[in-house]
């Protein structure tokens, strides 16, 4: 099984090494949704960026948070990744920028509703209003 099948998005490494090697991108059309949750309205499917738990510290020394402290971090978090978007969302202005499938995205705190799909990670759903922006790669 290749990676892209473990994980439906891709990383921002694997994409530079995908430019470096001049292999063609996947297009948003054939982008796989390994969650199997779909999205209605106008909500947006994002997987939250996952926090590994661990403080390091310069001298090496690492900390592992509490899992009361890992599970709140969690629900604060602001960024994530598109993986669904429902066709009515986006639709409150025509002229505003819309976020594609596998675009890192900025979203308010505490927003959406959390659950986990068939691939045992967690989701969120979230108004489209929510989205507040993308981040792009430095360049």
């Amino acid at each position: 099984m290749t990676k892209a099948a473990k994980h439906p998005l891709i990383e921002p490494a694997d994409l530079k090494r995908m430019l470096a090697s001049a292999r063609p991108l996947p297009k948003p059309t054939t982008h796989v949704n390994g969650s199997g949750l779909k999205a209605y309205q106008y909500m947006v499917l994002v997987r939250p960026i996952e926090d590994s738990g661990e403080i390091t510290f310069k001298s090496g020394l690492k900390i592992y948070k509490p899992d009361e402290t890992r599970e709140r971090d969690e629900h604060a978090s602001m960024e994530g990744y598109v993986v669904d978007i429902s066709p009515s969302a986006f639709t409150f202005e025509p002229s505003a920028p819309v976020p594609a499938l596998g675009d890192r995205v900025v979203f308010a705190r505490y927003s959406g509703t959390t659950i986990k799909g068939n691939d045992g990670v967690n989701y969120r759903y979230m108004n489209d209003k929510d989205i507040i922006g993308r981040r792009t790669e430095a360049a």
